[in-house]
């Protein structure tokens, strides 16, 4: 991401989420943008009617911006010759800024909810606060970011509470918590448990912990019990033929810590993120 970010979201009701936040964080900032693909509303593509229906009914609300606007990432040098638009950015997206009822942007942000087209065409949300992106969303990826900093310290109570009919949790951003045993390290980051592989290759095995059941403590280790794995059944196989090659990448059910106060520290933070995330 290209700005700074206190906090991430961890949700199963994502759509319900990008929604409730949104609509809570809206009167806080100046401007609202959203980056658009219109190649998704191909009107030969079936599923994409009730994409093209929801932003008929709000797109008078927004007003198309002149290059990538708080996306920098999607400006690039592209010959004038190779655009579709002098508003189009290097991906074919175009920028729109909200003008108009702010209940137009929470209707659009259904679009997360829709399968594929949706999420693609809606390709990115964020909002400002003078030149600063306080709040970034990629519905495609299910992702979310704000930044607290920029707000009043309320703030994040405010988006707990808005979250609480919802399978869904903010967390702080960055690693939260890292310890070493037997030359290993383990990190509590985000949204994942990440354990340093010891496959002789390079990065972290690393784990959402939104498929974390139970935690508890056992000595200096940490017992964990996870979820039924709800993937389809070929990714299944191929997770398990990785398993077999790559012993380290098999889900963590004991981890280690190096001291009872690492211990009590990880089961507290896992404890509390579960209670906050299974809460709605």
């Amino acid at each position: 991401m290209l700005h700074d970010y206190t906090h991430v979201l961890l949700a199963n009701d994502y759509t319900d989420a990008l929604r409730a936040i949104v609509a809570e964080t809206l009167p806080r900032v100046e401007n609202a943008y959203v980056l658009l693909d219109h190649d998704e509303l191909d009107g030969g593509f079936d599923p994409a009617v009730p994409s093209r229906k929801t932003w008929t009914t709000v797109q008078d609300a927004f007003e198309p911006v002149d290059g990538p606007g708080p996306f920098p990432e999607e400006a690039v040098d592209v010959p004038a010759s190779e655009r579709m638009t002098c508003r189009d950015t290097h991906t074919g997206c175009t920028a729109f800024q909200l003008v108009g009822d702010p209940a137009a942007l929470e209707q659009l942000c259904t679009l997360a909810d829709e399968p594929v087209v949706g999420q693609w065409f809606l390709q990115q949300v964020r909002l400002t606060s003078g030149r600063d992106v306080v709040l970034g969303a990629v519905p495609h990826h299910q992702k979310l970011w704000i930044d607290a900093d920029a707000f009043q310290k309320e703030y994040v109570n405010t988006l707990a509470d808005a979250l609480v009919d919802y399978q869904a949790c903010l967390v702080s951003a960055g690693t939260r918590l890292e310890w070493s045993v037997d030359g290993r390290t383990y990190r509590l980051t985000e949204g994942s448990l990440c354990v340093e592989s010891d496959s002789g290759l390079t990065g972290d095995s690393c784990w959402g912990l939104t498929r974390l059941d139970s935690v508890r403590k056992e000595g200096t280790e940490l017992v964990l019990t996870w979820k039924s794995d709800e993937r389809p059944f070929p990714v299944q196989v191929l997770s398990s033929g990785l398993r077999t090659m790559l012993p380290g990448a098999s889900i963590p059910k004991r981890v280690p810590c190096k001291d009872p106060e690492t211990t009590e520290r990880a089961c507290e933070l896992l404890t509390e993120m579960l209670a906050a995330y299974e809460r709605g």
